[in-house]
């Protein structure tokens, strides 16, 4: 099993992108620069979303193409990256983003502030695995987190201030989630446990220490 972590920075001068990536493997306790983004991120500030072994991003290419709103995938295992196919949808008076659910690669499409539809891609890689389980309407800005244990709800954060729970077989939301002591504003992830101690390299720094003595 494999810890790393990935820091991409890229610099926008103009219509020119420089970017540094670098990646931290916890098994050799160091830092190790890998090819630079071939993209450019649509949200710069967003945080890489974790599917299937891979941190994935919506980018456009560096040069002018008919091509937007790709989704780009950092295999962490083989530290490469390569796009991701997408559903055929297309409107464009829609945004997306992409986000996870259930494990699986999400795609978030909010058709001009009316509705936001949820895809999903059930078997990673596979173009025609993408499914749309269902749509928010009326719009208001809501992120998919979680499935309920019995997989007929989904819990979604709205407007980064409040969670609800949406029925997805009645197409409603059902209750509200209070949570005593959450901030005005926050931002909820999934956390997996892990018994990988974060200690680095251990075995390796126990060596060192044994030659050093």
């Amino acid at each position: 099993m494999y810890v790393k972590v990935l820091k991409l920075f890229q610099l926008f001068v103009g219509d020119d992108t420089n970017s540094v990536v670098k990646v931290y493997s916890l098994k050799n306790d160091s830092w190790n620069k890998v090819p630079d983004c071939p993209y450019n991120l649509c949200y710069p500030c967003s945080f890489g979303t974790l599917a299937s072994g891979a941190l994935h991003w919506l980018v456009n290419p560096k040069v002018k193409s008919d091509r937007t709103n790709l989704i780009l995938a950092f295999d962490l295992a083989v530290e490469e990256y390569r796009l991701v196919p997408q559903p055929d949808f297309y409107d464009k008076n829609s945004s997306m983003d992409v986000g996870v659910l259930g494990g699986c690669l999400t795609i978030l499409c909010n058709h001009n502030r009316h509705r936001l539809d949820v895809w999903v891609m059930k078997e990673y890689g596979v173009q025609e695995s993408w499914t749309k389980p269902y749509s928010v309407q009326p719009f208001e800005y809501m992120f998919p987190v979680a499935y309920s244990k019995c997989g007929e709800e989904v819990l979604l954060e709205k407007n980064s201030k409040r969670l609800v729970w949406y029925d997805l077989k009645n197409n409603k939301r059902v209750k509200n989630v209070k949570i005593r002591g959450v901030p005005d504003w926050f931002e909820p992830f999934i956390c997996w446990g892990s018994l990988v101690p974060l200690g680095g390299n251990q075995e390796g720094n126990a060596k060192k220490q044994q030659v050093g003595e």
